[in-house]
Order: structure tokens, then sequence, then C-alpha cells
């Protein structure tokens, strides 16, 4: 099934070209195949097909991990999936995903 934020082949999330050179070459491959294309769902009218989407584009499987933690801080929660085996020598790549939320 086509998902229904999709819209032709125009990119609606490009990555602008001052943040390329900051993003590991695998991620932009992911985002230039799978997230660019898609109309961010909170620009468009509500429609109920929208909840036809994959919940993650681009998804599959969830990867074995390492370690899975919840923190709680003062402002937020958030929780970490870390890597089976040893750090790189530089630490672990880092992607952080935020999503709205109630405010207290």
């Amino acid at each position: 099934m086509e998902s229904a934020l999709k819209v032709d082949n125009i990119p609606q999330q490009p990555v602008h070209p001052s943040v390329i050179p900051k993003l590991d070459p695998e991620y932009l491959q992911f985002h230039n195949e799978h997230l660019q294309y898609i109309t961010p769902p909170h620009t468009l009218p509500w429609d109920p097909s929208l909840r036809n989407a994959p919940a993650v584009p681009g998804s599959s499987e969830p990867l074995v991990v390492g370690k899975t933690q919840d923190y709680q801080l003062p402002n937020t929660k958030f929780r970490s999936f870390t890597p089976e085996g040893e750090a790189p020598s530089k630490g672990w790549p880092v992607l952080i995903y935020f999503h709205g939320g109630e405010v207290d």
C-alpha cells in the first residue's frame, strides 16, 4: 500500500546543504530514499487515510540492542538504546528523535 503521506517525487523535506557534511552517509541515504518525499503530516488537513501510512517510514523489524534504559529528567523523559558489543573509540553515533507530548 502506498503511503498516504507521499507526494509524487517532489522533495518535501530535503536536507539543507549546510547539514549534509555533518550527517552519517548511511543516514543521508536513508533520508533521501525514505523521508524526503513525505509530506509532514502536521501540514496536511486531517484525513483518516493518514492512519494507513507506516508509523516509521522505511522501517524494518526492530534491531537487537545490547541495552535499553529509561531516564526521567526534571522536564522530560527519554529512552536510550545502546548497540551490542564494545563502543567505538570515539563513542557510538547518536540519533535524537523528538515528538510532542503533554506540557505540565
